[in-house]
């Protein structure tokens, strides 16, 4: 009824009671990995990520934390250096 307006996939609605979605959790962090100069969506959602557990996967916490620390130091925040900076905390 109203999941089916909306066009929402039953396992969207079954993941969890909290209402996660790991396509939003995916696409916030495609966004931050894509952040320019111009276009900057890191600090906006830093704003709504403040505190720890706000992610439901902990691999993309672990990218969040790659991208912000990055973002933090002034650095690019591409998958290159991104996937460095995990590589560095997982070793």
């Amino acid at each position: 009824m109203f999941d089916e307006a909306l066009d929402i996939p039953a396992q969207q609605l079954d993941e969890s009671p909290e209402a996660v979605s790991v396509s939003a959790e995916t696409a916030v962090l495609g966004a931050c990995l894509m952040a320019t100069g111009g276009y900057d969506p890191i600090p906006g959602t830093a704003q709504i990520l403040s505190d720890d557990g706000a992610w439901y996967r902990p691999h993309h916490e672990a990218i969040w934390r790659a991208i912000f620390a990055l973002h933090g130091r002034s650095k690019p925040t591409g998958v290159p250096m991104a996937e460095g900076s995990c590589a560095a905390v997982v070793t």
